[in-house]
């Protein structure tokens, strides 16, 4: 029996069970009745604001929360800028020596490269970063050190989320009926140390146990069997992997993400990151229902996000195990779509030490190196 074809039911089915739960301590730990407010865990939020010299939280309108907002993310921007534009001159964490990331320079519209001290990537990574859209032109473990990626991109996957789950709570209240929509900062400090670093350590954990690298020490150098030196790019990878799904962001520490071998490295790896993905996006409407009093108007939402993940899944899966019908030499081998695949988990992961299917020509000519010794090394094809 093929029990790899249950993969999808794990992948879906746990989060539906998870997002229940969580869904209702989002509910009570972020929006917290008007006694409860300070009390129990929620007195480390407001501790934390007490920090940043607030001594009670505020009560703010849509413009001054929207205000609150913008102004967090454009000081979120001015130190994530400055901590890229100047990695080549901090010594912290960059045992591998990176330079600086305007070295990368750029390619105008028509296509041509124009190397050398530029700011556009820069520019380009903050932004998108702020915003929550994760668009990388740079590949995190050639061009950014350790105190970059946790400094900049890591903070950046851990705090653009907050300031969503702020604003969805926001937008709440609003439907509610309510004039005071909380206090911006508050929400974004619940959000952060109640929910998304609790979630982050938990999966994290779980990342290193499948052999996610998690380290601060340089790349490691290996001897091949041609007696040449390679070097193989670790780091903080499993900090940073387990924000980037929780956060449902888009840059991971390498740059294929959790196509490399090193963010993904066997079947229960992706079936961690694959729940991680969803379950915060899903536990917001439980969460929602419960805010609102209306777990009918959470139900339908729910549901109807539910039909659209399935038959997402269902077309993309048929689509994926299918054979490429118009591609006649690839009839003999019986192989699903291969190309662009993560070869080592295949069409649909397999249990752990499964064989995979025979690939195609273009494939089976590509080493697969992973951080797991099980996963090692050359495909075991005849």
């Amino acid at each position: 029996m093929d029990f790899s074809l249950l993969h999808p039911f794990w992948a879906i089915g746990l989060p539906i069970a998870g997002s229940l739960p969580l869904g209702w301590w989002m509910a009570r730990a972020l929006d917290p009745r008007g006694d409860r407010v300070g009390q129990g865990l929620d007195a480390a939020p407001l501790a934390l604001l007490r920090l940043l010299g607030q001594s009670e939280p505020a009560k703010m309108g849509w413009k001054k929360y929207a205000f609150s907002l913008l102004t967090f993310n454009a000081a979120l921007f001015v130190l994530s800028f400055v901590i890229l534009l100047s990695q080549g001159y901090l010594p912290l964490l960059n045992p591998n020596a990176r330079g600086p990331l305007t070295a990368l320079g750029f390619k105008d519209f028509s296509g041509v490269e124009h190397p050398g001290a530029d700011p556009a990537v820069i520019f380009n990574t903050v932004c998108s970063f702020v915003t929550n859209t994760n668009l990388q032109h740079y590949s995190g473990e050639q061009h950014l050190s350790y105190f970059s990626q946790l400094g900049a991109i890591v903070w950046l996957q851990f705090v653009t989320p907050a300031c969503g789950i702020g604003a969805m709570l926001a937008v709440v209240r609003g439907l509610r009926g309510e004039r005071d929509l909380g206090d911006f900062y508050l929400d974004m400090i619940r959000g952060l140390i109640l929910v998304l670093i609790p979630l982050s350590l938990v999966v994290a954990v779980l990342l290193v146990a499948t052999g996610v690298p998690m380290t601060f020490a340089a790349n490691a150098k290996a001897s091949t069997v041609e007696r040449s030196e390679q070097t193989i790019a670790v780091g903080p990878v499993a900090a940073e992997v387990a924000i980037k799904q929780l956060g449902t962001n888009g840059g991971g520490y390498f740059g294929p993400n959790s196509a490399h071998p090193f963010e993904n490295p066997s079947p229960w790896s992706n079936l961690i990151e694959v729940i991680s993905i969803i379950i915060v996006p899903m536990a917001s409407i439980v969460m929602f229902g419960r805010m609102i009093k209306d777990r009918a108007h959470a139900v339908v939402i729910y549901g109807v996000m539910m039909v659209l993940l399935l038959v997402g899944a269902t077309v993309a899966i048929y689509a994926e195990t299918s054979r490429a019908r118009r591609l006649p030499a690839w009839r003999s081998q019986g192989a699903a779509t291969w190309r662009g695949r993560k070869c080592a988990l295949g069409p649909s992961p397999r249990r752990p030490g499964q064989r995979s299917p025979r690939p195609l020509p273009m494939a089976r000519s590509m080493p697969c190196t992973t951080a797991s010794n099980r996963w090692a090394g050359w495909f075991p094809w005849p």
